[in-house]
């Protein structure tokens, strides 16, 4: 549960759909649209229609790869003014070839979601469908701060990944082992043992996009810069100071553990601040700009959550403040060439699409092949 409990709910069509209410409607495939509470500007940027996956598609020739002229990444209808997305349907088993194109595409979408700083891919996060790998939550984009995307790595990340507890993850699927006997593989197993050679495949397509992004690195990196400006300048984005699972981790302590709630805050506060404001923090990669947080401001936030039993969310919006839920913690500033921050000198909004073009193409030009 996050910001006052707020979650994503499934609109069903019941004009078009008679009998709806009687069916299971996520196998029923009845489901129309996913409405989601948060801020979905960034999510439209990166997935949507118009976003830079579908100007991607446009420019990249795949005619000699695997995918021979398919499209290479798969994108999503969705309305950020209104919160909603399509519902789109997971593809539950593929066969050895349909897979090898699967992974293929996972490389390449490994090496632009990093270079967009898009994480928190895990396995929850990445579905499989009929055009690709689809990312169903895209919403923590754009602020670098020394993190990959998680389909590899991590915690529970998406392409290694079957299952979450005792139920199937998201982005796990099904290969055809043997059509006749109607064996399968589960794509995590095949990807971690490159059975199929589905990690093969993926490695394939990571060099062939870094490749494209290098040779074309000025291009791209306009086409992310042009994203980012078509950003709404109220947009907030949510970034990850310590994975989602370890802010829970804190919330439980207190509600279900009996720690004291105020000792449990201040820690909590002490290890956001060492994360985004260290010299080690790295966050947006850039040695111009510096993090200020407020101190009882993050921990009236803090408490806050703890008392509504939500866990902690942070955002920041392209002037540079920072937010937990809607109170502003804290603010990106620049910093002067002998390293001393200038007073009250936050960082507009071009400045910060800037610094964050300048993340992009530093990431393309230290990456280097599998």
């Amino acid at each position: 549960p996050h910001y006052k409990g707020h979650h994503a709910l499934f609109f069903v069509n019941k004009r078009d759909q008679e009998g709806c209410e009687h069916d299971d409607s996520k196998k029923a495939g009845k489901i129309a649209k996913v409405y989601k509470p948060h801020d979905l500007t960034g999510d439209n940027a990166v997935v949507g229609k118009g976003g830079i996956f579908d100007k991607i598609n446009e420019k990249i020739d795949i005619g000699k790869t695997i995918l021979k002229g398919e499209k290479s990444f798969a994108t999503m209808d969705i309305d950020a003014k209104y919160h909603t997305e399509k519902f789109v349907t997971k593809k539950k088993s593929m066969t050895q070839e349909e897979a090898k194109k699967y992974f293929f595409r996972a490389g390449m979408l490994k090496v632009i979601t990093d270079a967009m700083a898009v994480i928190d891919l895990h396995c929850d996060n990445i579905m499989p469908i009929e055009q690709g790998p689809i990312i169903i939550d895209a919403e923590i984009n754009f602020f670098h701060y020394g993190e990959n995307s998680s389909l590899v790595g991590g915690n529970a990340p998406a392409l290694s990944t079957d299952e979450i507890g005792y139920n199937r993850a998201n982005a796990s699927f099904d290969i055809e082992e043997d059509p006749a006997l109607q064996t399968f593989t589960p794509s995590g197993q095949a990807f971690s043992n490159n059975i199929f050679s589905c990690k093969d495949k993926y490695n394939e397509g990571y060099n062939f996009m870094l490749n494209q992004l290098k040779s074309r690195k000025e291009e791209f990196s306009n086409l992310f810069y042009d994203q980012l400006n078509a950003l709404c300048k109220d947009s907030k984005i949510r970034i990850l100071p310590l994975p989602t699972q370890d802010f829970a981790g804190f919330l439980d302590r207190v509600i279900n553990q009996g720690h004291e709630e105020s000792k449990v805050v201040n820690e909590l506060k002490d290890t956001i601040t060492t994360n985004l404001t260290s010299e080690n923090a790295k966050f947006l990669n850039s040695k111009k700009i510096k993090v200020e947080l407020n101190d009882q401001h993050l921990k009236e936030a803090l408490l806050t959550t703890f008392k509504n039993g939500t866990i902690p969310a942070m955002y920041a919006d392209m002037d540079g403040n920072l937010y937990l839920d809607d109170e502003i913690v804290g603010k990106i500033v620049s910093k002067i060439d002998n390293g001393e921050l200038k007073v009250n000198d936050q960082l507009s909004e071009q400045q910060m699409v800037n610094i964050m073009k300048d993340c992009f193409l530093s990431y393309i030009e230290n990456s280097v092949t599998l």
